[in-house]
């Protein structure tokens, strides 16, 4: 099964699972999009990421709402660091399968962290970009980029603040 299969696959799943819908209403209340994936493949990161990558290369750079990993991969072959941020462990697994096999092999300075970024302790840390691309979480992922960095990449546009 290819990576857009497993994709389909998940949200097929997560459709029809009514306590991960009543779960995902509970953590994230304001946030009524559930999962929607902005790149699908390794074709669209590399895509997205030649429109930025002037904006980290050789930087310290957190990826939140990572997805299946795809962006952070491709940020990772410009970037100094990329740590990757994603809540759920369904997108996890598919990393798991289809991307860090490919990390490894290249040996990219790539971390993917499963959990929920407003309690990790990122916020200890300095990042000099901060990545979204996302439909869901907006404000909660613009509002924690902002405390750890001094440049976020919203959905391809840079933002510079601080």
């Amino acid at each position: 099964m290819g990576i857009r299969s497993s994709i389909c696959h998940v949200y097929n799943v997560m459709h029809d699972n009514i306590a991960y819908l009543e779960l995902w209403d509970r953590l994230f209340p304001e946030d009524k999009s559930m999962h929607i994936l902005t790149v699908l493949d390794f074709n669209d990161a590399k895509r997205e990421v030649s429109g930025f990558k002037e904006y980290i290369r050789g930087r310290r750079v957190v990826e939140l709402g990572a997805g299946v990993g795809l962006l952070a991969y491709e940020m990772s072959k410009y970037a100094s660091l990329v740590v990757a941020v994603e809540f759920d462990p369904a997108w996890a697994r598919i990393y798991l399968k289809h991307v860090y096999p490919r990390v490894l092999a290249k040996k990219l300075p790539l971390f993917f962290i499963v959990g929920d970024a407003r309690h990790l302790d990122l916020l200890n840390t300095r990042f000099d970009t901060a990545v979204i691309y996302s439909n869901s979480a907006l404000d909660m992922f613009l509002n924690i980029a902002n405390k750890i960095s001094n440049k976020t990449i919203l959905n391809g546009k840079v933002f510079e603040y601080g």
